[in-house]
């Protein structure tokens, strides 16, 4: 019984190895089984078209999954002879310069077609970055589509290009708490960052700095003032500028996530071309401000009527200009939006008529030149001076101070009545002596007007008029006509102002008066023997002494003084109306 049972425990345990055998046997096989399915399926991976290439690429090395073997399953190692750990560095270095640079592949724009052709080359081919990487691109190999020998062989030289340093060697030695992660990215990049664009921005600011004292010093013994003043206002714009520039490069060194560069690159451009076009506004605009001292200079006021409108002009072209890099970066189609634009042109240009008209009533303004700026002008009962010709309008200033705008359409059509390009103002006025003023008084008065414009400096010497003209309703009138030689209508006031403090000043020391709007009533009386009414005789006496060779007339008008008789002035015959 006992030899039994221990031979039965014998048994049992032989059973046991013999079961534990197969059951490791089993396990070998099926893990070996499975690891050469996986081998296989990793370099036989399903790339019909350029679409599945491409996910099978980025699928197998996303944040959840790492598989180089099978990312690499469509890559063309055929001119390739390194080993296997090779082979996997290529596929993660792509993946790396992508993320670095930025580069997300778009699958909504990858073809998923077997027969797919770039439309460039007419080959079976497509090009994941034909801008920014067109080294790499897909290859049609067979039935399936492989990244390019070509590609594979350029992406060690890629990658060198896009990291000088190994920063990941460096990260090991970061402190533990650094490494943690925030919102999937390592603190210490986060610092890094940071500390890039300061670094960057100050680098950029002592650049700037530099280059603006510079401008200033090679400029200033050429006495050229507004590139003195273009350098002060471009300093930050230019650190901006530098900063960008300097940062670029060494961004992908941080190897951050590609979403997160992606951002971080578009804002790159965007204040890089953004500051490019601030600083091409403000020496635009210190240029303008040059050449506006320089027309003030002149005597030709057309230049400062031109310098405004290029001023306009050139701002208009740099934003518009500044707006389409924008655009460009943004990955508009450029080309597209302009092919657009010209077949709206039709609508745009019947929709803006109006806005037409105006620029090209600007343009006939300033062929014809009906006036300047600062001159006296008025255009449909408008009056006042010209302060500025702009594309579409043109603005005066009226004399109570309020600003008209009118359309350049309808000012090239108006009549324009230029006061400010009159030679001589006009200085026309009846001055009313009263009735009981005598007839050696009046002769006096006229001539002393005479001799007061003689005396005056601004005072037209080649014609004027003054004359005893009218027997009016409560006043005996004298005309006084002449013209003066003054700029402005300030200054045609003033001397006006001089010119009618001299006539009171005759009147007083002459002993007439100046008479204004009376009615008399006369009261009738018996008539007085002394105040008898001539006779028929007497009458025709007198009235052939007002005749020829008479001795009471004096047709010549026999003047007080000599000089100032209007027969001997020069230059009659035009009114000047």
């Amino acid at each position: 019984m006992r030899h039994r049972g221990v031979s039965g425990k014998g048994t049992l345990a032989l059973l046991k190895n013999v079961v534990a055998t197969m059951f490791f046997i089993c396990v070998a096989v099926t893990v070996f089984l499975l690891m050469g399915t996986g081998q296989s399926l990793a370099q036989s991976p399903q790339c019909e078209t350029p679409l599945r290439a491409c996910l099978e690429f980025t699928g197998n090395l996303s944040d959840d999954q790492h598989d180089p073997d099978a990312a690499g399953g469509c890559f063309d190692f055929s001119e390739f002879s390194e080993n296997i750990q090779k082979r996997r560095e290529i596929a993660i270095r792509l993946k790396k310069i992508l993320d670095s640079r930025g580069l997300i592949i778009r699958l909504d724009h990858v073809p998923d077609k077997a027969d797919a052709i770039d439309e460039k080359t007419g080959l079976p081919r497509f090009t994941l970055f034909p801008s920014q990487l067109p080294e790499v691109y897909l290859d049609k190999t067979g039935d399936r589509w492989l990244f390019s020998a070509a590609s594979v062989g350029a992406i060690p030289d890629l990658y060198e290009q896009t990291f000088s340093l190994d920063i990941e060697k460096y990260s090991t030695k970061v402190p533990s708490f650094l490494r943690v992660g925030v919102f999937g990215i390592a603190a210490w990049r986060y610092i890094a960052l940071a500390l890039l664009i300061i670094t960057t921005l100050v680098a950029g600011r002592i650049i700037g700095f530099f280059v603006g004292n510079l401008i200033t010093k090679a400029f200033k013994k050429r006495d050229v003032k507004w590139t003195e003043q273009a350098a002060q206002i471009t300093k930050w714009p230019l650190a901006f500028i530098v900063m960008s520039a300097l940062m670029a490069p060494i961004l992908p060194e941080l190897l951050l996530p590609a979403r997160l560069n992606v951002i971080l690159f578009l804002a790159l451009k965007v204040i890089a071309v953004g500051f490019t076009v601030v600083v091409a506004y403000r020496l635009n605009d210190a240029f303008f401000d040059y050449l506006t001292r320089r027309a003030n200079k002149t005597e030709t006021r057309l230049d400062d009527q031109l310098v405004p409108l290029l001023r306009k002009a050139a701002r208009l072209i740099l934003i518009l200009i500044g707006f389409l890099f924008v655009l460009q970066n943004l990955n508009v189609d450029i080309g597209s939006l302009m092919a657009g634009l010209g077949l709206g042109g039709l609508a745009f240009a019947l929709a803006a008529k109006d806005t037409l008209a105006n620029f090209f009533g600007s343009i006939m303004i300033f062929a014809d030149r009906p006036f300047q700026i600062g001159d006296w002008v008025v255009i449909q009962d408008v009056e006042g001076t010209i302060e500025e010709v702009g594309f579409r309008s043109t603005r005066i200033r009226t004399f109570y101070k309020s600003l008209v705008t009118l359309p350049n359409a309808k000012v090239a059509d108006a009549v324009v009545d230029n006061l400010g390009e009159r030679t001589y103002r006009r200085l026309k006025m009846d001055l009313g002596l009263t009735y009981n003023t005598t007839p050696e008084q009046m002769q006096a008065f006229v001539e002393g007007v005479r001799a007061i414009l003689q005396a005056n400096a601004k005072i037209w010497k080649d014609y004027y008029e003054v004359h005893f003209n009218n027997f009016g309703t409560s006043s005996l009138d004298v005309m006084v006509y002449a013209f003066l030689d003054v700029k402005s209508w300030t200054e045609e006031l003033t001397e006006k102002h001089n010119i009618l403090m001299e006539f009171l000043r005759l009147a007083s020391t002459i002993g007439v008066s100046y008479a204004f709007p009376t009615q008399s009533l006369h009261v009738e009386s018996m008539p007085d023997e002394a105040a008898r009414p001539l006779s028929k005789e007497e009458l025709i006496k007198t009235v052939q002494g007002f005749g020829p060779s008479g001795a009471l007339g004096k047709p010549s008008g026999t003047p007080l003084t000599h000089g100032y008789h209007p027969g001997d002035m020069q230059g009659k015959g035009k009114d000047g109306e």
